[in-house]
């Protein structure tokens, strides 16, 4: 009588400890903690151990099944615990980083000096002052160039300068956004305008018969002003680019 309600206190409390063990495996989360499902897991695995046993059943098919049932779940939770640490060190390594590429300071380009040992001329300022344009002959042909004043650097203006024509007489918009010039090829010469956003030049007076010379554009970039040669003498023109523009405001 003894043994056997010992053994069926063995049953109950093995039957209690598997089925919160296993509770614990199903409502198993992140948040809920793997230290308390562990706990169970080990209380319902001794049970398990003193039944087969005291029961003898060392060598049953379910035992070995069951025994098995409890390694795979001890092998996840021990692997979900070592992923956590490691998933801890890496965003802390990450942080450390992002911090340490957040406080190393920008690295200046050294200034360039404006004037040279070539030939400048022809220099037009930007509305804002930040800005100079002018043509030199410094890269081996006739251009324009453009001139950063605050970075002391050199803006790069491609498609501007080609090879079958020479810019020259540039005016300088606002932020240099626009840049006005004459283009002087191979026939007559033309006024251009160049957008440093879109990086395209386009032809402003291909209606007009006649000379061209000496173009202005206004701060926004909406007119453009140029002397026309025509019928042996010099007039002034004025070109509105329409209210579709996008103005070249000043900066706040």
């Amino acid at each position: 009588m003894t043994r056997q309600i010992t053994l069926l206190t063995l049953i109950r409390a093995w039957i209690k400890a598997w089925i919160k063990a296993w509770t614990g495996a199903c409502r198993w989360s992140w948040h809920w903690g793997w230290r308390k499902f562990w706990k169970s897991l080990r209380l319902s695995w001794a049970g398990f151990i003193l039944l087969e046993r005291s029961l003898g059943w060392k060598f049953c098919q379910i035992t070995s099944r069951l025994r098995l049932f409890y390694q795979a779940i001890a092998r996840r939770a021990a692997a979900r615990s070592v992923l956590s640490v490691l998933a801890l060190l890496l965003l802390g390594l990450n942080t450390a980083c992002s911090r340490a590429i957040a406080v190393q300071p920008e690295r200046s380009e050294p200034p360039v000096p404006l004037n040279s040992r070539y030939t400048d001329e022809q220099p037009a300022l930007s509305g804002n002052g930040q800005y100079v344009a002018f043509v030199s002959n410094r890269k081996g042909d006739r251009g324009i160039l453009l001139y950063d004043l605050k970075r002391q650097q050199f803006v790069d203006l491609p498609r501007l300068n080609r090879w079958d024509a020479v810019a020259e007489h540039p005016s300088l918009s606002n932020t240099a956004r626009y840049i006005v010039y004459v283009a002087s090829g191979s026939g007559r010469p033309e006024v251009e305008l160049y957008d440093r956003v879109t990086k395209q030049a386009q032809v402003l007076t291909s209606g007009y018969r006649g000379w061209v010379r000496n173009p202005s554009i206004s701060p926004d970039g909406r007119y453009v002003a140029f002397e026309l040669g025509r019928d042996g003498k010099w007039t002034i023109q004025v070109l509105d680019r329409g209210p579709g523009i996008e103005p070249d405001l000043p900066d706040d």
